[in-house]
């Protein structure tokens, strides 16, 4: 299982991906709980049961700790 995840402004499904690093910059926001991100075409929001992020088709992907959905 991948993981991380990828969704397209007109896709029709988030998809898992495999990948060989993770890019982290500590002067990136972090979303805070209850809070939404919009940007681009797509939307994530925060909850203390995980992020779900998702296109203007609402196709994307939730994350959780003891899950994960691609829609």
């Amino acid at each position: 299982m991948g993981r991380a995840f990828e969704i397209g402004v007109g896709s029709k499904s988030g998809i898992r991906i495999c990948h060989g690093d993770t890019i982290m910059d500590p002067k990136l926001r972090v979303l805070n709980y209850d809070a939404t991100f919009q940007h681009g075409g797509f939307t994530c929001k925060s909850e203390p049961s995980g992020v779900t992020c998702f296109n203007a088709g609402r196709h994307g992907f939730s994350i959780a700790r003891g899950r994960q959905e691609v829609f």
